[in-house]
């Protein structure tokens, strides 16, 4: 993703993760087992950051009905990976 364009929204839905930028770059990363794939979502998140490595900001978009552990497990893999400004959105902003 590059960084130009760098403004990652995450958003959490019941299918799983969509890793996206402005430039229309899109991830979807399904759950897996009923569960969300929180080992891949870090490593797009890491590429991310290999090719953007002085943005650590970082939009966290879960939809109604993501439970609040899911949300925080989401937050750590993102801080894990050098998100640290990490702000939260409704998932339809």
């Amino acid at each position: 993703m590059t960084a130009e364009y760098l403004r990652l929204r995450t958003l959490l839905d019941d299918a799983g993760f969509v890793l996206a930028s402005r430039a229309g770059e899109r991830l979807e990363v399904r759950k897996r087992d009923g569960a969300y794939d929180l080992a891949r979502i870090g490593e797009a998140l890491r590429a991310a950051k290999r090719a953007n490595p002085s943005r650590d900001d970082l939009v966290l978009a879960p939809e109604d009905g993501v439970r609040d552990d899911e949300v925080i497990a989401a937050m750590d893999v993102a801080r894990c990976e050098r998100f640290e400004a990490i702000s939260v959105s409704d998932g339809a902003g």
